[in-house]
């Protein structure tokens, strides 16, 4: 062990000939080091206190520890030269999770700044990303042709890998998923590692487009395709809303534990954070006057939360629906609000006093997306039971019903004009209907 001074110079501080297996990985845990060698021994050593090396994991001849990592959140990753690593409680540093997908063995490993991901490079020439709370893969790159013999993250997310074959990739998380070369590095340019796009949201100036994926909102510039830049919210970004004036973006999502951030987007400071809420919070959208954020999710409660932006007190909760809530939308006067649940039902309330108007039935499965018409005179639901349904905001009643289609209904919007209905799908249509006779208008 050596201390690098102030001018360079090295000097031996501690010294350990203890060790009987050969020495493959080291990470240093808080104030002491951990070892891991061929065999699959892991020992600890307090050097900083002069202690004895102490064992944590005994050799095994079927494995040997290739690599390590410890993160922020006090979890130690091990990885094994078969291609399983293993997330290690803080702690007993007992084994919580194995990760499997590698086929070879584990080279290198690093964690994100918030230790929420976890990047993997292995023999097999690929680079994973790992989602640590959920111990799921997000994506597995492919692009190396030979071992990867090294990573690094850094603070903004961005990956270098370098490899057998030759090259150093940099993979960045805000381009074209099949991109050019990278400032002349030997890498591609990826619009998101993340895996998939949950949600995305059009400013009001239509200059800015934001989406959200596994763990981040990113901001593209709908002109040139440029980054406007990236937030970090954490697993799942289930929902993105943009304020009236454009001036704030606010993301809702989680694993188990359910958090909203509001961004401002011209000095990139987090204005508002709302966590510890148990379950996801899978919808977020501001009142018109840009004042007030609405949050509705799965978990402890199916209440729509009202905050106050400035303070973020909560102000009011619309309380009804026995499921948790899916969907938000404002009527264009701003006097009524829909929302739609895992209940499977619509319903309408008074945005001045949370008072429920009426309760919208005939879903079979949970009322993902939500559209009033222009004039406000129709609200248009989409469910999960791969159906459409046309409601009369007066008087509640049901006048149409799109059924079978190919897959969930997940978004929903109208024309400007209110002429064409646009809904999407998880079948991964998107289909345009006349709103008078709702045929598919294209």
């Amino acid at each position: 062990m050596w201390e690098v001074g102030a001018d360079g110079q090295a000097d031996e501080v501690a010294f350990s000939s203890e060790y009987p297996e050969a020495v493959m990985a080291l990470a240093f845990v808080g104030p002491d080091l951990v070892i891991g060698a061929e065999g699959g021994a892991i020992r600890r050593w307090p050097f900083g206190v002069g202690g004895a090396m102490a064992s944590f994991q005994e050799p095994d001849e079927e494995v040997d520890i290739t690599s390590m990592a410890f993160s922020v959140r006090g979890i130690l990753a091990v990885g094994e030269d078969e291609g399983v690593i293993q997330l290690r409680h803080p702690g007993d540093y007992a084994v919580e999770t194995l990760l499997e997908g590698h086929t070879g063995t584990i080279n290198n490993m690093a964690f994100s700044t918030d230790g929420r991901i976890l990047a993997s490079g292995s023999d097999d020439g690929t680079l994973r990303l790992w989602n640590v709370d959920a111990g799921e893969e997000l994506i597995a790159l492919t692009d190396h042709t030979h071992q990867i013999r090294d990573l690094a993250l850094s603070a903004s997310g961005d990956i270098a890998s370098a490899s057998m074959d030759g090259k150093v990739r940099m993979w960045q998380l805000t381009s074209s998923l099949h991109g050019d070369f990278y400032s002349g590095h030997q890498g591609y340019i990826f619009e998101s590692l993340m895996g998939a796009a949950w949600s995305a949201a059009i400013s009001p100036d239509m200059h800015t487009l934001a989406f959200g994926d596994n763990f981040f909102v990113w901001l593209k510039n709908m002109a040139s395709g440029e980054s406007s830049g990236s937030f970090m919210l954490g697993p799942i970004v289930h929902s993105v809303a943009f304020s009236p004036d454009g001036s704030l973006v606010a993301a809702g999502g989680g694993l188990g534990e359910g958090v909203v951030r509001v961004w401002d987007i011209e000095t990139g400071d987090e204005v508002l954070t709302l966590e510890g809420r148990t379950g996801s919070l899978v919808t977020v959208l501001f009142d018109p006057t840009g004042a007030t954020l609405l949050t509705g999710g799965t978990g402890e409660t199916n209440d729509i939360q009202v905050w106050d932006i400035a303070t973020g007190n909560e102000l009011a909760r619309f309380q009804g629906h026995t499921g948790g809530v899916f969907s938000l939308a404002f009527s264009p006067d701003a006097t009524l609000l829909a929302s739609g649940s895992g209940d499977d039902t619509v319903r309408l309330w008074n945005v001045a006093t949370q008072e429920e108007l009426a309760v919208l039935a005939g879903h079979t499965s949970e009322v993902d997306a939500l559209a009033f018409s222009p004039d406000g005179a129709l609200l248009i639901s989409g469910s999960h039971d791969r159906s459409i349904r046309v409601w009369d905001v007066e008087t509640g009643k049901l006048l149409v019903v799109i059924e079978d289609l190919l897959g969930g209904v997940t978004g929903l919007a109208f024309t400007p004009d209110g002429e064409l209905l646009v809904s999407g799908g998880s079948d991964g249509t998107v289909r345009l209907w006349g709103v008078e006779s709702l045929d598919p208008a294209q």
